[in-house]
């Protein structure tokens, strides 16, 4: 089991590489300070998901650094004990070494930087090709590097707060001037071509950091000097203010493909897939449908409290105890009050549950837990994605490392559709950053969505949307209401058993409880009802649907598996009778309708 030390070393980590910092493991070479194994790679691109997942599960490693330069947008100044700290005035240092050292973030000002040791007695420079540790203890010495100030965007520093006695002697001893593109001295630029060239230097002018001021500065005078003839300076004004209306983009990195033998693959050591309810809910993102007022957002809410419990409430049985958090987006917090104290007033441990003819229920059970679980948060107001819901979803993880269980009830509350692409596009990225986070974090996240109104027999085709939506999911669970407090949950995903579940919902005690297999609890008593109706007659799947009032669908495909299992026959005219030789109606006992 994984110390709290590490677990916080492993944390920050991740928060690190979301950061966009390149962090790789460290503690290589004979005084632990070097990155492990080959890393000039990663001096250009940033690591994979599955390059960390090796790592974490093979190097086990005890020490981080970051790849410094334009791959993570940091200069780091590296500073010994002994130096004169005069030097750096009034800064703040972001870590501090085993030995008393400590090192500055810098912002890569976006153009090169050598690293240079010695730039200074005792000071060294890490940019461009260089290296830094950042958290962890030296495997040799046993050491420990502290973060003071986390390197975020906001806290470091910027490159114009960079002591000018660093400046002088950067790459070759001539300071650095700023990244001011240019057409070759004396180019002249055409009629025709000036308003292309203009806003494509505004463009790199504007990606390489330059505030807007100077940008309008520099594109005025190349006009002045270069262009013939010149354009008029109001024209030239609104060049560089298209320019900069739009924040600079980035080029995402592509990662390389990352190809494993079948043999090599077999020989991995992964953790057991973990749940947050045992054979319910995976991590990963799973999405919970239903029509309203079916109970979903009852039992999402019962699912956490279960997960905050350590008990399963649904069945009595035990599940890994963890925090879990619930976002009840449509709710308020008077709402989400009532509905806690009242699953903490049927709070009891279910040992045994057995259906009475009448549709009852006998119960075995003890009471519960003396309080309400310390583990269970919830909110009523979160950010959209895009406007800060992933980020503050990690900001929660890494408060919280032993949260098991995230719903989000409704996901229409958080997504946020672009306007862009094909229905089935937008539906499907609309939910990746929450799967992408479930995955990354070994977490489950549990969205809670509506069904179409339109019935299917395939559970999935019920959810509403595209079949980019489900497909994104890793998997889905489909409520379906069969009688007045009874309903079907139809689970399916990437990682779990197809199965059908049938639950109960007590509207006293706000409970949901299981009640076994659907097929075993729900369909024996359909096909009795079919029997009875087909009695001596002959009938059509359209005609047995009216008698019964049913879905002519769900009852064509009963009618199929009845006549594949032997209990009817058909006929040429594609009517049903009862096989009476095979069927003796006193077989058939009621279980709940």
């Amino acid at each position: 089991m994984m110390s709290n030390s590490k677990m916080t070393t492993l944390n920050t980590v991740l928060k690190l590489r979301d950061l966009g910092l390149c962090i790789i493991p460290s503690g290589g070479g004979n005084d632990g300070k070097h990155p492990l194994g080959k890393w000039k790679l990663y001096q250009e691109k940033l690591p994979s998901d599955t390059a960390y997942k090796s790592w974490l599960y093979s190097k086990k490693p005890s020490l981080w650094g970051i790849v410094t330069g334009e791959i993570s947008d940091r200069v780091v100044v590296d500073v010994d004990p002994g130096a004169d700290l005069a030097v750096m005035r009034d800064l703040k240092p972001h870590v501090r070494t085993p030995r008393s050292g400590v090192h500055y973030y810098f912002k890569y000002p976006g153009y090169h930087v050598k690293t240079q040791a010695g730039i200074l007695p005792k000071i060294d420079i890490r940019a461009d090709g260089g290296f830094a540790n950042v958290i962890g203890k030296n495997p040799v010495t046993d050491g420990e590097y502290t973060i003071e100030i986390m390197p975020t965007p906001e806290a470091i520093y910027s490159w114009e707060q960079m002591p000018e006695a660093f400046l002088a002697k950067m790459n070759g001893g001539e300071q650095a001037t700023d990244p001011v593109p240019k057409t070759e001295p004396g180019e002249i630029i055409p009629e025709g071509q000036r308003n292309s060239t203009l806003t494509s230097l505004g463009g790199t002018m504007q990606r390489r950091g330059m505030p807007p001021e100077a940008i309008q500065a520099a594109l005025l005078e190349v006009n002045r000097l270069q262009c013939n003839p010149p354009l008029p300076e109001k024209e030239v004004l609104v060049i560089a203010k298209s320019v900069t209306r739009y924040e600079p983009t980035t080029t995402r990195q592509s990662e390389a493909p990352n190809i494993t033998s079948a043999r090599a693959l077999s020989e991995w050591d992964f953790e057991d897939l973990k749940f947050a309810l045992p054979g319910m809910i995976p991590e990963g993102f799973t999405i919970l449908a239903g029509k309203p007022k079916s109970g979903k957002s009852w039992w999402a809410l019962q699912a956490a409290y279960s997960v905050a419990l350590g008990e399963n409430l649904l069945d009595g049985s035990e599940c890994d105890k963890g925090r879990a958090l619930v976002l009840g987006l449509e709710d308020s917090m008077r709402r989400l009050q009532d509905r806690v104290n009242k699953l903490y007033a049927s709070d009891f441990i279910l040992h045994s549950s057995t259906k009475l003819k009448g549709g009852g229920l006998r119960m075995r059970v003890t009471m519960g837990k003396a309080e309400i679980p310390e583990g269970l948060d919830l909110a009523v107001k979160w950010p959209k994605i895009g406007d800060g819901c992933i980020e503050e979803l990690e900001k929660y993880l890494n408060e919280h490392p032993d949260t098991r269980l995230i719903v989000i009830d409704i996901i229409k509350r958080i997504t946020r559709k672009k306007g862009r692409g094909t229905t089935y596009d937008e539906d499907y990225d609309s939910i990746q950053p929450l799967q992408e986070l479930a995955i990354k974090r070994g977490v489950a996240i549990l969205g809670v969505h509506h069904t179409r109104k339109a019935l299917s027999d395939d559970p999935i085709e019920m959810v509403s949307g595209t079949f980019g939506l489900t497909g994104g999911a890793d998997c889905i669970i489909v409520v379906q209401r069969v009688a007045e407090s009874e309903s079907k949950f139809s689970f399916s995903g990437r990682d779990i058993l197809m199965q059908e579940l049938a639950m109960q919902f007590n509207e006293k005690s706000h409970r949901w409880t299981c009640l076994g297999d659907a097929d075993s609890h729900f369909i024996s008593g359909e096909r009795e009802r079919i029997i009875e109706c087909l009695g001596n007659d002959s009938l059509s799947p359209s005609e047995v649907s009216r008698l019964l009032g049913k879905n002519p669908s769900t009852t064509r495909t009963l009618l199929f598996k009845m006549l594949r299992d032997g209990q009817l026959e058909k006929d040429n005219k594609g009517k049903y009778t009862v096989d009476k030789p095979k069927i003796d109606p006193r077989r058939f006992k009621k279980k709940g309708g």
